[in-house]
């Protein structure tokens, strides 16, 4: 398992955490480090599992003021095919409650030489009004497409798919 290699120093592009451990990057750190001390992260344990619980938690930010900015469903999406089912509903759940600019993160290995991952996004303003069905599409598309590519990928609202 690659978090047993957590709290090693990644340092080749094969290395689990390679490019994405902020532990080892001073400037990454310095930033969330400084974050925290201004008191501009809350964290709160969520059980994904119990729609319940993300309207509360949704309903909470409301009530503070505060902005859905980024939901990150990276690691939702497996192997399975209920992996990318469910992360259409954690998607659609937030969706009720974000602004338009609002961007839903997914992340998938990445076939590219010294790449470990490409990432592709979708703004609330493009998932609004879309069902599950469709968004698990989409979902299952970009994944497909990250896989068979020999480069990095980043891609945002993707127009092959938005745009149909």
């Amino acid at each position: 398992m690659s978090f047993q290699h957590f709290n090693t120093e990644p340092k080749q592009p094969g290395d689990p955490f390679f490019a994405s451990d902020y532990l080892f990057d001073d400037a990454l750190y310095n930033h969330l480090s400084r974050l925290a001390k201004s008191l501009r992260i809350w964290s709160r344990v969520v059980d994904l599992r119990r729609d319940e619980e993300v309207r509360a938690f949704c309903e909470d930010l409301k009530s503070r003021h505060l902005r859905l900015g980024v939901i990150d469903t990276s690691d939702v999406p497996s192997p399975s095919e209920a992996g990318t089912s469910v992360a259409a509903h954690y998607v659609m759940l937030f969706s009720e409650y974000a602004q338009d600019d609002t961007l839903f993160l997914n992340t998938a290995p990445a076939r590219a030489k010294g790449v470990v991952w490409s990432y592709f996004a979708f703004s609330n303003r493009t998932v609004r009004g879309l069902d599950e069905t469709m968004l698990k599409r989409w979902y299952d598309t970009e994944i497909k497409k990250i896989a068979d590519s020999p480069q990095a990928r980043a891609l945002l609202d993707d127009p092959e798919l938005t745009t149909h």
